[in-house]
């Protein structure tokens, strides 16, 4: 593979952005610090010293200077937009692997430079290049043009490329070079958009989403029928709905703290229902779920509001879960589930990714002005970022780092 494979601990990248952020990277050891202003260095375990990257050169920095990617060892801007409201931003997603991986952006009308109606699909190579700009018309249930359809990946078990478009009335499924144009199923009922964003892939072919319907019931879209039925499963008063491999994970608002996991074939039966009971309601301090090579985890924040303790647990029933690597960030915070990873941003420039694999976090601290996007890429390897960097007042420019872990 042609990813970066780090012999070092801490990389530091200063990135030539427009606000001129940093970025620091570690593979879950080493510190992070914030800004000088702030109060709070960001550690995780010591290790060694940090090395500027103006003072490296590929060979030590494991890089392959003949083959590494642009977005590799610099930031690459994808495609400029205006600033909007969270559910009507650009979403990204990525297609592909090793060598065929493409990167996509979809920049619904609210987000555009200019008035328009459609919505335009950017598609990037491996590298950051733009291949193609393709606009789409894309209508909530009325007819009207929509801001907020959102891109997603395909499975990284199918055995195709390319990506899915969930919008208010249809599924579309394009290519990897964004092509496409057959409705592969027709909704009856919208995706809520408080929850659109959280639609995963279940397995290979099941594609699962929260419905507009007054019980917010889950809803699933198979690939080998076209078909959408809805499921028995509710997200009414949800703290989080998280899909992956093992299951859909529901946690609850308010006092009762329960989680419960939903069997991956969506009838509805429970295989785990539990309380978390540590002393306080467990709301949204539960951050994501995982399950890899058949292994369940769950990252999950202490109480306190301001300086806040993260760790990733095992869960095995019946035994009690057991804790593992953890972390201190400033909250609050914001955790999703991506591929074989959890990423988890916080208001302060700082994002950590935790490897479900690797069983660590690694650390990025960056002067974004918005929490960014992050997909997996590279067979679970690596992750790939979209940052919204502050431009001309009112709009941003997404910045693609790529081949992070």
């Amino acid at each position: 593979m042609t990813f970066v494979r780090r012999s070092l601990s801490l990389l530091t990248l200063a990135l030539s952005l427009g606000c001129q952020p940093e970025i620091w990277l570690s593979e879950g050891d080493g510190r992070v610090d914030l800004d000088a202003g702030r109060d709070a260095a960001i550690v995780v375990p010591p290790d060694a010293n940090a090395v500027d990257a103006s003072e490296v050169d590929a060979s030590d920095a494991g890089v392959d200077a003949a083959v590494g990617r642009d977005c590799e060892v610099a930031p690459v801007t994808v495609v400029r937009v205006a600033t909007t409201g969270p559910l009507e931003a650009p979403t990204f997603a990525t297609s592909g692997r090793l060598t065929t991986l493409r990167y996509g952006v979809l920049v619904p009308p609210a987000a555009s430079l200019t008035t328009t109606d459609a919505t335009t699909l950017v598609v990037s190579d491996d590298e950051g290049t733009l291949l193609h700009e393709r606009t789409l018309r894309l209508d909530d249930a009325l007819g009207a043009p929509t801001s907020t359809a959102t891109l997603h990946s395909l499975s990284s078990l199918a055995s195709d490329e390319g990506f899915l478009v969930l919008t208010p009335r249809e599924i579309r499924l394009l290519d990897a070079d964004g092509l496409g144009d057959a409705v592969a199923a027709t909704l009856t009922t919208p995706p809520s958009s408080v929850w659109q964003r959280r639609a995963a892939w279940i397995d290979a072919e099941r594609f699962v989403f929260v419905s507009d319907t007054p019980d917010l019931l889950l809803a699933v879209f198979d690939r080998t029928t076209s078909e959408v039925t809805t499921t028995t499963i509710s997200a009414t008063n949800a703290a989080g709905v998280h899909v992956d491999g093992g299951g859909v994970t529901i946690t609850s608002t308010g006092a009762s703290s329960d989680i419960v996991v939903y069997d991956p074939d969506l009838s509805g039966a429970e295989t785990l229902r539990t309380t978390w009971a540590d002393g306080t309601e467990l709301d949204a301090r539960f951050l994501g779920a995982g399950f890899v090579d058949g292994e369940r985890t769950w990252v999950i924040r202490d109480a306190a509001e301001f300086r806040t303790n993260i760790t990733a647990y095992r869960i095995s029933p019946p035994d009690a879960p057991v804790g593992g690597a953890s972390t201190t960030l400033l909250g609050p915070l914001v955790g999703s589930r991506e591929g074989a990873f959890i990423a988890i941003t916080s208001e302060n420039p700082t994002l950590a990714i935790y490897g479900l694999r690797a069983h660590a976090f690694s650390m990025l601290a960056t002067g974004f002005a918005e929490p960014p996007l992050v997909e997996e890429e590279r067979d679970g390897e690596n992750v790939s970022i979209l940052f919204f960097e502050p431009a001309e007042t009112g709009t941003a420019s997404l910045t693609l780092v790529c081949g992070r872990h």
